[in-house]
């Protein structure tokens, strides 16, 4: 987007690079130019030239980030995020935007792998969304406290915290029912990672309790042994150096009904396995852009 002369570029100027670099986010030559353009006018320009300079650096490197989570660069995006988080609590923006950046950070703390950070992020932007109430929202606010339950419900899926991944992601779902189509894709997608989390937890127990019931035996049948027969059996064990022979304590000798060695080695493994397959699945974590349109600024 060309300018005829950078002396006479007002606010609107700005913000009309930055919806341009939305709508060719496509055509990353232009969307990238447009964006470097508005962030170099606004470094270079002084700071009375425009009312609303940070708020407009806000809004400009949220959208960088935007670009560069595009072009697969999570990295760079995170530092255009934490600039816009600070700018953002420096002009006490709106808590919906705060919460919308928080959101943000989210989706790229989740994609380099830094899942803490990532929840804290999310429920950072529950706490904020949380503030507002819901009935004077519209469906696009919802569908972000939506998504922001369903990213937390998510990280704590990474965190293998079952329980409230389950919690977090059945709230949302609660909240898309009653303001969201249910055919949304988002919401599809709660209620598919609802059911997978359900039968992961229901599996989850059934190990827990085949556990117990292992250890019960295991402490019946030694309660069986007679102390003979212990005496019997370490003499064995100090003589012996190969493999055991049961059949050498004698018929009088209990035979467990549950053999211990087809149980898994550790239920904290298999545990593990579970959540780890597949656990990326289908899953989307929501970056938003920020259109200038539907944010308005102060003193215009």
């Amino acid at each position: 987007m060309d300018l005829s002369s950078e002396a006479f570029i007002t606010e609107e100027n700005i913000l009309s690079l930055n919806k341009h670099a939305l709508d060719n986010l496509n055509n990353p030559h232009i969307a990238l130019s447009d964006l470097q353009s508005a962030e170099r006018i606004l470094f270079e320009s002084a700071p009375e030239k425009f009312k609303n300079r940070l708020m407009l650096m806000a809004l400009t490197f949220n959208n960088l980030a935007c670009y560069y989570k595009r072009m697969n660069q999570p990295n760079v995006a995170l530092l255009y995020l934490n600039q816009v988080a600070k700018l953002e609590y420096q002009t006490l923006s709106n808590p919906f935007d705060i919460a919308s950046t928080q959101l943000n950070l989210c989706a790229i703390n989740s994609q380099l792998g830094k899942h803490a950070s990532a929840l804290e992020n999310a429920k950072r932007a529950l706490s904020l969304f949380n503030q507002i109430d819901e009935n004077e929202l519209n469906s696009s606010q919802i569908t972000k406290i939506v998504a922001a339950y369903y990213n937390a419900g998510i990280e704590f899926e990474f965190m293998y915290d079952i329980n409230q991944a389950y919690e977090y992601m059945e709230k949302g779902y609660e909240l898309a029912k009653k303001h969201l189509d249910l055919r949304h894709p988002l919401v599809r997608n709660i209620y598919k990672s609802l059911n997978e989390l359900k039968e992961r937890r229901d599996r989850f127990k059934l190990l827990v309790i085949e556990r117990r019931n292992v250890r019960k035996i295991q402490r019946m049948e030694s309660k069986s042994i007679s102390p003979a027969m212990s005496i019997r059996y370490e003499e064995t064990s100090k003589s012996s150096t190969s493999k055991m022979n049961f059949a050498s304590f004698g018929q009088s000798m209990v035979t467990p009904k549950y053999n211990p060695l087809k149980l898994p080695i550790s239920m904290t493994m298999r545990h593990d396995r579970l959540m780890k397959r597949d656990i990326s699945a289908g899953l989307k974590i929501y970056l938003m852009e920020k259109d200038p349109k539907s944010k308005p600024l102060p003193n215009q």
